[in-house]
């Protein structure tokens, strides 16, 4: 602080001329009574910081038109013609009486100084740095202090809760108070209490800044769903903000739009007019486009009715806000949740609305079609790599069961006979004996002769099947099992589908082998049955050896057959289809 100083106070008062100023004590201190002294050198500055030890206040008087001797001689001062200013803004007091010609228009500067701890000039005072801005910073000379606002952050200055004076000063300790000015242990210093080789005017002077008040941070976690904006309130980024404005305007059942749409600043208004709820937030560094937004302007009343057609309930915002309830009812009907919506957000919503919700929730949790086929090749190439040996899908068999066909042959072919004709084609082993018993269905019926011959007999006739996969089962009721239990994911994506399907397969195959522990012997009681009943079909049987594990067996009923014992083959096919023994293999084995 220097007299300079106080020039630039009487330009901000208005002045243009260089004025005279005064200083005064308003009690008796140190046996002098309380008068104007006029500051003319940096003696009378000093001696005005040493009554400032004693009365912690000194009123600064700036005069124009009248010379010091004339101002000390004045006995009081006439109030009518004082204007006071404040440290952080200057107010003018405009008397209505009429004032004498030749009375002093003075202007008076009050200090009143606070103690503050201050230690060395390292260890400066801590200040929050995630509020400190340029529109809150003060300027470099000295006591002034400059401003950058626009009308936006002077209304969130003068308006957020808890940010008035009493408040902040009740709020601030005395440590982390923040201002331009002199430490009470400096001032001393001055008056013999320093060492002697420092000066009176080498006060040590330090700029300390305000720490701004505590603001409530947005949490999507906890908030989001009940959000209530509040002047300084933080949100994390512009994405987030707007997401709260949406939930704002479905709870309170009105549509929005922003005016303004930028990423380090946002401006949502209530889409009716004239309404005039607002919201106003921005970001206080520029520079860095992962800065904080805060609200600074906020009308948070409405004069607009509610709307039951509410454009912000968007089919994208409640697939989100119903993720979970469809995830446990995925197949819930769209009556169900247009009530639902309507008790929870008084929204009405069309059915195809409902009907796109369900689709946005399932593509979510599912997978979309177009992108799962195309990785299926690489799904079956890892279900290849971790079972070297094992079947894949796009290789089996495929077969009909010989229920389904009789079905709907019957519709139009009728009759015990025709039933047990096509029965006899389709329980043959072999070729041959197959055209047999299709030659006799048409000596029976020629048009169900021909409807039958157009279904491919290596889907229901044993005489075609592969003898790969060792199983000759023409009702097959195993895959009828299978169909229920994985009815929930057949009209999933395809990889969804398999997913389950994968799961089912490999939990059963576990299941079947723990059963296979608790057998009495190398197979199992089916295994047993069948072979039982072979034996007796075995009698009826003679073997001859032809050499090497190789025989010709023949019937009772003089057919005749082959068996190699070695690879497991009867010309019957019987035992090529199952793996088990048929009869005329038992006959050689026995």
């Amino acid at each position: 602080m220097s007299p300079f100083d106080f020039d630039d106070f009487a330009k901000k008062l208005g002045y243009q001329e260089r004025v005279g100023y005064y200083y005064r004590v308003p009690e008796v201190v140190n046996g002098l009574e309380s008068k104007l002294v006029c500051i003319t050198n940096d003696e009378v500055f000093n001696n005005m910081f040493d009554n400032l030890l004693h009365s912690r206040v000194v009123v600064i008087y700036f005069s124009h038109g009248i010379s010091c001797g004339l101002l000390e001689s004045q006995a009081s001062i006439n109030n009518n013609y004082v204007q006071q200013i404040g440290i952080f803004q200057t107010e003018r007091q405009q008397s209505n009486t009429l004032q004498p010609e030749k009375s002093p228009q003075l202007d008076v500067l009050e200090f009143n100084w606070v103690d503050v701890d201050v230690q060395e000039e390292e260890a400066t005072t801590e200040s929050d740095d995630e509020f400190i801005d340029s529109d809150y910073e003060q300027d470099e000379e000295g006591l002034g202090v400059s401003f950058e606002q626009n009308e936006d952050d002077i209304i969130y200055v003068q308006n957020v809760e808890g940010s008035n004076k009493e408040d902040i000063q009740n709020e601030i300790r005395p440590e982390e108070q923040e201002f331009d000015g002199y430490n009470s242990e400096d001032l001393k210093s001055l008056y013999g209490n320093s060492s002697s080789d420092e000066e009176p005017n080498s006060v040590n002077r330090r700029r300390i800044k305000k720490k701004l008040p505590k603001f409530k941070q947005f949490r999507r976690e906890t908030d989001i769903r009940t959000i209530e904006f509040h002047l300084g309130m933080v949100f994390a980024n512009a994405k987030e903000f707007k997401e709260a404005v949406k939930w704002h305007f479905v709870n309170h059942c009105r549509s929005y739009k922003f005016k303004i749409n930028d990423w380090y600043k946002v401006k949502a208004v209530c889409k009716v007019e004239p309404c005039p709820w607002f919201v106003y937030a921005s970001s206080n560094n520029l520079s860095d486009r992962h800065s904080p937004l805060h609200v600074k302007t906020l009308v948070p009343n409405h004069t607009c009715g509610t709307d039951e057609n509410n454009t912000s309930v968007t089919s994208t915002w409640l697939a989100e806000r119903y993720v979970d309830d469809l995830s446990m009812n995925p197949k819930m009907d769209v009556k169900t949740m247009k009530a639902m919506v309507r008790k929870d957000y008084m929204a009405q919503i069309s059915r195809w609305k409902a009907y796109r919700v369900r689709s946005i929730v399932n593509e979510k949790l599912e997978g979309s079609y177009q992108e799962q086929y195309s990785i299926l090749r690489d799904y079956c190439e890892e279900l290849k790599r971790s079972n070297p040996g094992e079947t894949v899908f796009p290789s089996a068999e495929h077969r009909h069961r010989v229920g389904h066909l009789y079905n709907n042959f019957k519709l139009l072919h009728k009759g015990l006979e025709l039933k047990q004709r096509l029965w006899a084609a389709a329980r043959t082993t072999t070729v041959p004996w197959f055209n047999v018993e299709m030659s006799s269905l048409q000596k029976l019926d020629d048009e169900a002769y021909k409807w039958i011959k157009k279904e491919n007999a290596h889907y229901w006739s044993r005489s075609h099947f592969s003898e790969h996969p060792k199983c000759d089962i023409l009702l097959n009721n195993l895959y009828e099992a299978f169909n229920s239990a994985i009815l929930d994911a057949r009209d999933k994506p395809i990889l969804t589908m398999l997913g389950p399907l994968r799961m089912y397969m490999m939990l059963r195959m576990a299941k079947q082998r723990e059963a296979c522990d608790k057998w009495h012997g190398d197979i199992g009681p089916r295994i047993h049955t069948i072979l039982e009943k072979n034996k007796v079909e075995s009698s009826k049987c003679f073997a001859h050896l032809a050499g090497q594990k190789m025989y010709q067996v023949v019937h009772m009923s003089r057919v005749q057959f082959a068996v190699d014992l070695a690879k497991h083959t009867c010309t019957c096919r019987g035992w090529n289809l199952t793996g088990i023994p048929c009869g005329h293999a038992i006959a050689c084995i026995c």
